[in-house]
């Protein structure tokens, strides 16, 4: 009984001891469970880390081959800038050019509308002087040697006097009316003359 005694004693004795050995074992499993967690953990962690690495220096790259293009872009842009305001300032050399061409046309045009608005009324008035000196003619042609007549005849002369003024008539045309008129003189009608009568 007394042995019994001492075993039972042993075995309590020996069972703190044995549950702490239980505990530690315990304790050796949470803390390896948790290292292991930590461990996947820390390799996804890590996996992570690596796959941002590589999409950041992937972003880096890419975003200095954009910026590269882009100072290119920049580079050719100024190139087209100065290209494009070379022909700007051209085509405002041209539109100068132009528009002095056009005021110096318009001008010329302006002068020779003058000039033909002249020449006309020079014609028309040369054209009345003409049809009264006809139909002076037509009316006495049987009366030449009257007084009446010459004074009809010397407004014909007046007439003529004006058409070899005339600026449209050419250098032939005023020569035979040039002898007429010196014609008539010489056959004594004084009233003919080739001197300008200061009309037209």
């Amino acid at each position: 009984m007394a042995k019994f005694t001492l075993l039972l004693a042993l075995a309590v004795a020996v069972s703190p001891v044995q549950k702490v050995i239980q505990l530690l074992d315990d304790l050796k499993g949470k803390v390896e469970a948790d290292l292991d967690r930590e461990t996947k953990l820390m390799e996804e962690y890590t996996t992570w880390c690596d796959e941002e690495q590589n999409s950041k220096e992937d972003a880096i790259t890419s975003s200095k081959r954009s910026i590269g293009d882009l100072m290119a872009t920049v580079e050719d842009s100024k190139g087209q800038i100065a290209t494009l305001s070379s022909t700007v300032q051209e085509v405002t050399g041209k539109i100068s050019e132009a528009e002095a061409e056009l005021s110096e046309a318009t001008n010329l045009r302006s002068k020779e509308n003058a000039d033909f608005t002249a020449a006309e009324k020079e014609l028309v008035d040369t054209m009345d002087s003409l049809t009264r000196a006809m139909s002076v003619l037509k009316s006495n042609l049987g009366l030449l040697q009257s007084s009446k007549a010459k004074a009809e005849i010397s407004l014909m002369a007046s007439s003529l006097s004006k058409v070899v003024e005339a600026s449209w008539v050419t250098d032939q045309q005023r020569s035979v009316l040039q002898s007429l008129l010196q014609s008539r003189q010489t056959d004594g009608d004084e009233d003919l003359s080739l001197a300008p009568h200061g009309q037209g």
